[in-house]
């Protein structure tokens, strides 16, 4: 969370909105408190609903420093779907609460709403259930852990499950699970049986678990090597074809690399852009100085002055992270793809 959109309806109001503002920033949050009243010279000059539906699309957070049914009238439009819809809070005049009413997990309005309280003095009111009953809750470890949710209806599901007092099993990948630290109550580690696991934190995807919730790790970096004028279309069905043949989850990519000769190639930025990733490249020295063993191409060397992009780059870009899908080539584009360290913090 970093933008935070504040907007308050009187001079009291405003008062506490500058307050929580300024104590934001102080914790490096980009924090703007806005007020909307007759009397002000710099009030909003569009609508409450207007400036809502602008700081959806634009802030992480929205705080109303005024009465609740105005926040609710002003989002109801623009309210979507958990996964999406910024934190909003509620804080009356006075300071006396501070209230999530959207997005309590995913959003982070609960955590805000604390981290509020806790330099204000007001009393946050967390209505969630998980929370209100010391239960695990699937979205806020995710939220936490920077987790892809793979099916809300499932998460929904084991929130229902932990509320009920039963066990939920989890399964986590060796290399993501660094710490030796007690689960939290409620969960126990999947063992190796006839049912698969309530819970998997994984970048493989395994067939025979299709009732399982995939929390999936932002930890693997593709590299990518293609001929000039490659598709985005060629491109993304490469990555698919040799994500499928490895069962490793798309939805784990966290970056996607290559030489700089192909900083500008308009396919790969079409291919980052769709998914919101970031195209690192790297020089062919940079590549050659990659440590690992890879696999070797003259004529790549010929035209890129190194033997192998997209393996080399995948681990440079993971942090010399460990090469787990090797050169697939295809239609003129290869790929490779590398994970980074990562460890799941149940703290």
């Amino acid at each position: 969370m970093k933008k935070i959109s504040i907007i308050s309806f009187s001079p009291c109001g405003y008062a506490l909105a500058e307050t929580v503002r300024e104590a934001l920033a102080s914790l490096g949050y980009d924090a703007v408190a806005e007020r909307k009243y007759k009397g002000a010279d710099d009030s909003v000059p569009v609508s409450v609903s207007q400036w809502a539906g602008q700081q959806f699309k634009s802030s992480d957070a929205l705080v109303f420093v005024g009465a609740a049914g105005i926040a609710v009238r002003a989002i109801a439009p623009f309210v979507k779907d958990k996964t999406a819809d910024p934190a909003v809070i509620v804080m009356d005049e006075k300071g006396n609460y501070c209230i999530p009413v959207l997005s309590g997990h995913l959003g982070g309005a609960n955590e805000l709403a604390k981290k509020i309280s806790g330099m204000t003095g007001a009393s946050a009111v967390i209505t969630t259930a998980t929370d209100l009953h010391g239960k695990w809750a699937a979205d806020m470890f995710a939220r936490r852990n920077d987790l892809k949710i793979s099916d809300m209806k499932k998460a929904k599901e084991l929130s229902s499950k932990a509320l009920a007092g039963e066990k939920i099993s989890v399964y986590i990948e060796e290399r993501f699970c660094r710490t030796k630290a007690a689960l939290p109550e409620g969960l126990c580690l999947w063992e190796n049986g006839e049912e698969p696991p309530d819970v998997a934190v994984s970048i493989w995807q395994n067939d025979a678990w299709s009732q399982t919730l995939y929390l999936i790790p932002k930890a693997l970096a593709v590299g990518i090597g293609c001929r000039k004028g490659t598709g985005e279309t060629e491109i993304e069905s490469q990555v698919r074809q040799a994500f499928g043949k490895r069962k490793l989850i798309f939805e784990s990519i966290f970056t996607v690399s290559s030489i700089d000769l192909k900083k500008e190639e308009a396919g790969l930025l079409e291919f980052c852009k769709k998914y919101g990733l970031t195209l690192e490249t790297y020089s062919a020295e940079e590549l050659r100085n990659t440590e690992g063993e890879f696999a070797s191409s003259d004529f790549v060397k010929q035209i890129a002055g190194v033997d192998n992009v997209c393996e080399r780059s995948a681990v440079r870009a993971a942090g010399e992270g460990a090469l787990i899908l090797p050169k697939q080539a295809g239609e003129g584009v290869t790929v490779a793809a590398a994970v980074r360290k990562w460890s799941v913090d149940f703290e």
